[in-house]
């Protein structure tokens, strides 16, 4: 059961409640001694500085909400793969239509270079990149971005064989979805990450339609001249969005983590504690050499073990 505790005792005020009772806490940036860890791949997270971070194969990854920066524990993840072949938005792999791009210098969450993609005076002109999407499969969509001149910002998800489209429109900080002919768009979400200028879009696709689509934004005005600041983008089977891949000039997957407990037997309650403040307790697991229990959530701020 998921419970939702917005007051959760210390860690310590936890490990005096019941004797016996084990807690592995995952928010100092170090791995218990009861925890080894595995993944195949290099991956990213977010540091303490609200940067995107990139840690080697089979390293742990401390993560950090990237509005807060606050300690958000350990990120447990399946495998993922990002979709498009060139993950921050620059020429070759971002074309246009209608717009003109320029290169920045930016380094925007420590990894983005950005673009300023510049309307010729239409609203729906754009930089944009194929990728390829089957009838029926739910897509989570991200696209990191500033606001430009124009203030607002346009998204397109188009079928290049059909020309339907899936658009969201608007003021930045206020994007709606606007047409959904492509199909579906749901769970739209807009923040602004921590270093107060750069934001965040969120937002699952579920495919009307097989075939190549394209991704495109721009600044969504028809006066010419006007920008948005276009940073980096991914886009991954699922409908759960995951953290940044960075591709460049060919598909990239993530290795799934493959975390385990060591030198822990036998029967107990374990007590999962989340980043977002949520837990939920499994009962009477059976914990062997490896054993990991299954997470709803993927930041894990703690385990507590209670034997039987």
């Amino acid at each position: 059961m998921l419970i939702c505790d917005w007051s959760i005792p210390r860690l310590a005020q936890d490990q005096a409640a019941t004797a016996g009772d084990l807690w592995l806490d995952f928010t100092t940036g170090a791995l218990p001694a009861q925890v080894i860890w595995a993944r195949g791949s290099e991956a990213s997270c977010f540091d303490a500085a609200g940067r995107i971070v990139t840690r080697p194969a089979g390293a742990a990854r401390f993560d950090h909400d990237p509005v807060t920066r606050a300690a958000l524990g350990v990120l447990v993840e399946p495998t993922a793969t990002n979709l498009l072949a060139q993950s921050a938005i620059a020429a070759p792999g971002w074309t246009l239509s209608g717009a003109t791009m320029t290169a920045l210098s930016l380094a925007a969450l420590g990894v983005f270079a950005g673009a300023s993609v510049v309307s010729a005076g239409a609203s729906w002109h754009r930089a944009m990149q194929n990728f390829a999407v089957t009838a029926g499969v739910a897509y989570a969509v991200t696209l990191f971005y500033r606001p430009g001149s124009s203030g607002k910002m346009t998204v397109i998800l188009k079928h290049n064989a059909s020309s339907l489209s899936s658009n969201i429109e608007g003021a930045i900080g206020g994007l709606a979805v606007t047409a959904t002919a492509a199909g579906a768009l749901a769970g739209l979400e807009e923040r602004v990450l921590a270093d107060g200028v750069t934001r965040r879009l969120r937002v699952v696709f579920a495919s009307g339609v097989s075939g190549t689509l394209s991704l495109g934004a721009g600044p969504f005005s028809a006066v010419a001249g006007q920008d948005v600041i276009l940073l980096g983008a991914q886009v991954e089977a699922g409908t759960s969005a995951s953290a940044y891949i960075a591709t460049a000039g060919s598909l990239q997957a993530r290795a799934a983590d493959r975390p385990g407990l060591t030198g822990i037997t036998g029967r107990h309650d374990v007590t999962l504690r989340y980043g977002d403040g949520t837990q939920e307790t499994l009962p009477a697991q059976i914990v062997s050499e490896g054993y990991w229990p299954e997470l709803s959530r993927s930041d894990l701020a703690a385990i507590g073990l209670s034997p039987r």
